[in-house]
């Protein structure tokens, strides 16, 4: 049943208000996946923050122009399924490149961020990044061993040269 103009309008602005404020996006084939399996893919991109749709190609087009992502316009064919990052950008990669792992016709096309295609190399390096609560964790544990760390050294070397401290505070 096509679509009526109206609906189609609709369509294009509410994707067109995604795209511009989505830090990046990621192409992917769905050609040969089940209902199940994109049902399941978008319940674990709304965990997420990431906005996924299969739309009609040349709505897709129509919705991306005049925003940062229009560079995927020239790739967009075939059945696909476009997933949009609006929290951390690296988050629509990692879904899609763990979704692939478990369901072997769904590959990843492409990927747009600030304005321009990312190769496959970058795609993966994207999907490998930590998200920002990941990589101030890591920071906080790095700092955490450093300042321990460096205590743990000076008792170290006071308990080997057996040097006493006194412990007797004249006030």
């Amino acid at each position: 049943m096509a679509l009526k103009i109206k609906k189609k309008k609709e369509i294009i602005n509410k994707i067109n208000k995604i795209a511009k404020i989505a830090l990046s996006a990621v192409i992917a084939t769905s050609k040969n996946i089940s209902v199940n399996k994109i049902t399941e893919l978008r319940k674990i991109s709304r965990i997420e923050n990431v906005f996924i749709c299969v739309i009609k190609n040349t709505l897709l087009k129509i919705s991306l122009k005049k925003t940062h992502l229009e560079c995927l316009n020239k790739i967009i064919s075939g059945p696909i399924i476009i997933g949009f990052s609006l929290k951390n950008p690296e988050s629509t990669a990692k879904i899609f490149k763990n979704f692939s792992k478990e369901n072997k016709k769904f590959k990843i096309i492409t990927a747009a961020l600030n304005k321009k295609l990312l190769s496959k190399d970058e795609i993966e390096k994207l999907a490998t990044l930590p998200s920002l609560k990941e990589a101030l964790t890591h920071v906080i544990i790095t700092i955490k061993n450093a300042t321990i760390g460096k205590l743990f050294s000076i008792l170290l070397a006071i308990k080997e040269n057996n040097i006493k401290i006194n412990t007797n505070v004249v006030n």
